[in-house]
């Protein structure tokens, strides 16, 4: 028997895998919890994305002042969603504090991607030769180093994956490790022109477990986010719209109906001939009742006698006083009295 709060062979929350975009799922008391800080993502099931809108030269410098963020990278993961119509700025750059070492990817002056890196062996490029990616079209871009830093693997959207090894050019005692890196930069470079920064949608971005744009749009601004041109700098989802979960019915303890006094309660059949029955008994012993006391009182009232002897020839006066002094036999005498109940 289920009661209130307990059921059955009931499921925990998180058995349905409510969280998206690898949120972890933590059981609540009626209800579960998705965990999004290892995402890129925001929202009660972690469907929210985060994105910016960048115009007007508008660029964003993140300072990596944590220990566990300057953590020096062999094999980086790298994630970046993307929108625009122009053919230059900087997707992601990240660079040591002395920005000697550091990895750049950004957009050529033909719609394509350009990885450019140095982490401490020399400068190499690599780039892209799908289509005109500047189209006004949501791309995703991935970039992953593997092989001990020797391979990058380049994909963007579902276009085949493109692999460069520098295996030949490093030696076995060769550091092929991004030391410390420190700054993050979005949109461009504090020294590029802010005509030649990014004008579009960024969003989805992720270096390793790093989420540059969610410590952009922190709900409590964080000291080490720069943001130059801020005027043309906004949160935008990107045109995607957020999942929302499904809405469950919300579990109620049941509480004793309350009665509708206003109500008229429906009267059974059987009462209804009663209540009839009642009445014209009622009737009828009331009017027994009357008969029964007119009856009696018929034997109880006492008759008087009335012995009158009227005035003779006191008619034919035509005053009362005169009545009174001509009647031939004087005034009656009343000798008996009458009585009633």
């Amino acid at each position: 028997m289920d009661s209130y709060g307990l059921s059955i062979g009931c499921n925990p929350k998180c058995a349905s895998k409510p969280c998206l975009n690898r949120g972890e799922c933590y059981e609540m008391y009626s209800g579960y919890y998705c965990e999004c800080g290892l995402t890129p993502y925001r929202g009660f099931v972690c469907g929210r994305e985060v994105g910016a809108t960048f115009v007007d030269g508008a660029a964003v410098k993140i300072t990596l002042n944590y220990q566990d963020q300057r953590i020096g990278t062999m094999e980086e993961y790298i994630e970046i969603g993307f929108k625009t119509k122009d053919k230059q700025g900087v997707l992601f750059q990240i660079s040591s504090e002395d920005e000697k070492e550091y990895i750049i990817i950004k957009l050529t002056n033909n719609g394509g991607i350009n990885l450019e890196f140095d982490v401490g062996f020399d400068r190499y490029e690599f780039s892209t030769d799908y289509v005109d990616l500047s189209n006004d079209q949501h791309h995703t871009l991935k970039a992953w180093r593997s092989d001990l830093g020797q391979v990058w693997n380049i994909q963007v959207d579902d276009y085949k994956i493109l692999k460069q090894s520098y295996a030949d050019k490093l030696s076995k005692n060769t550091d092929a490790r991004l030391d410390k890196p420190q700054y993050v930069y979005i949109g461009r470079n504090f020294s590029m022109p802010s005509d030649k920064g990014f004008t579009g949608c960024i969003y989805r971005l992720q270096f390793n477990n790093i989420f540059p744009l969610k410590m952009l749009f922190n709900s409590d601004p964080l000291p080490n986010v720069q943001v130059e041109n801020g005027a043309g700098l906004s949160e935008n989802n990107c045109g995607y719209e957020e999942i929302m979960p499904l809405i469950e019915p919300v579990e109620i303890k049941q509480y004793p109906p309350i009665p509708d006094f206003n109500r008229t309660a429906e009267i059974p059949d059987w009462q209804k001939q009663g209540i009839i029955i009642g009445v014209v008994m009622g009737f009828i012993f009331l009017l027994i009742l009357i008969l029964l006391i007119l009856f009696f009182r018929n034997f109880t009232v006492e008759r008087g006698d009335y012995d009158t002897r009227e005035a003779k020839g006191a008619k034919e006066m035509d005053t009362a006083d005169n009545a009174i002094r001509y009647g031939k036999t004087g005034q009656p005498d009343v000798t008996g009295k009458e009585w009633w109940i």
